[in-house]
């Protein structure tokens, strides 16, 4: 039967109450009087609002007419309904919540499993979140709970950005060797990321991850959402105990994983275990709150981590002369920063030769990984 269909059809044994004074000329006030209840009481009563107990069940037959056991068995006939109708309502919910994500996306990549049976992918979809139900959910992740201090809601996709940085926090969970957080540690690394940007050799990204678990960071690679234009997030997890930084590899481009990379590691480094960070496109995120000050310190950050100010200022010589494919290899070894950090920089500057030196850029995809 339809949800709707046994809404329509429920009874309680309030009407039976009705039906009964109609026909011996009995007020609710009187009735209230003759079986010892206050008037509030028959009145909940009949509307469905009060439980029949042995006591006024009793009362009933006496006053009323029909059997004590009658009444109980017509009251938990009404309770068993309205079971019924919360389960189906709340199957409902979750038949409506489940369609809001991305399956194929999570289908795809093993978060739930390659099934058509949705009330077992709504279970699958509540344990990957770790909640009770979507309530505990919209709760959570759309009302700023004390378990994720951002209101997702204020984003144009926020199941999708959820999934994606729920994502993140799995991978965390895997990282067996990861050490306490170390600041100092996590500084003195910085030379080996520069290092390890420059040539980016095969495995450099496991290279990348190892020596971030030894200074205690988490570094999540966390495959591209269509839906979640995010390019990258920062936050401290575990009970504010790990930094957590995440990096996609939307739009496949070395200079944008990098300068994201350096963004995130900036906010780990420079801000405090409160804040969430999610950087991506504004039209994304553009009623969410956004710390301007705290962004563009990162944004400086992950800058100076790219290029040192006298790099910087030969770019801004470069860009006076004809720039070629043979200027940005030379630069990029006399530098040791990778040519794709120096197109993208020149691009920025003004150098209209770009689509030009377009082919010499440098593809991150996770999925080679």
């Amino acid at each position: 039967m339809r949800l709707e269909d046994k809404k329509a059809l429920l009874s309680h044994p309030g009407d039976m109450i009705v039906e009964t004074l109609e026909t011996i000329g009995m007020s609710q006030a009187e009735l209230a009087e003759r079986i010892g209840k206050s008037a509030k009481f028959v009145n909940e009563l009949i509307k469905g609002k009060a439980h029949i107990t042995s006591d006024t069940a009793q009362a009933l037959e006496r006053v009323i007419g029909y059997t004590a056991k009658g009444w109980l068995a017509l009251d938990r006939a009404y309770q068993d309904e309205l079971m019924e109708i919360a389960q189906m309502e709340y199957a409902e919910e979750c038949l409506s919540w489940l369609s809001k994500f991305p399956l194929p996306f999570m289908k795809k990549h093993g978060i739930l499993s390659n099934i058509k049976d949705k009330k077992a992918l709504v279970n699958e979809l509540l344990s990957f979140f770790r909640v009770k139900s979507p309530n505990e959910y919209n709760y959570i992740y759309n009302e700023a709970s004390i378990a994720f201090k951002i209101e997702l809601k204020y984003t144009k996709d926020p199941e999708a950005i959820a999934v994606w940085l729920r994502l993140g926090e799995k991978d965390a969970d895997k990282l067996d060797n990861l050490k306490k957080y170390n600041k100092k540690t996590l500084n003195n690394a910085i030379p080996e990321f520069k290092r390890i940007s420059y040539k980016m050799k095969k495995g450099w990204h496991s290279e990348l991850r190892d020596i971030l678990t030894e200074c205690g960071v988490a570094l999540s690679y966390t495959p591209m959402i269509k839906k979640a234009p995010i390019h990258g997030a920062a936050r401290w997890i575990k009970n504010k105990t790990v930094p957590l930084i995440q990096v996609t590899d939307r739009g496949k481009d070395a200079n944008k994983f990098w300068f994201t990379f350096y963004h995130e590691l900036g906010h780990i480094i420079l801000h405090g275990k409160k804040d969430i960070f999610i950087e991506g496109e504004a039209s994304t995120l553009d009623k969410l709150y956004i710390d301007e000050q705290k962004e563009n310190e990162a944004n400086r950050y992950a800058e100076k981590s790219m290029f040192s100010e006298s790099q910087l200022i030969t770019l801004e010589n470069i860009i006076k002369g004809s720039v070629t494919k043979e200027l940005v290899q030379f630069h990029s070894q006399s530098m040791k920063v990778n040519q794709n950090f120096i197109i993208a920089k020149l691009r920025r500057m003004g150098t209209m030769e770009y689509n030009e030196l377009s082919s010499m850029r440098v593809k991150v995809d996770f999925s080679k990984f």
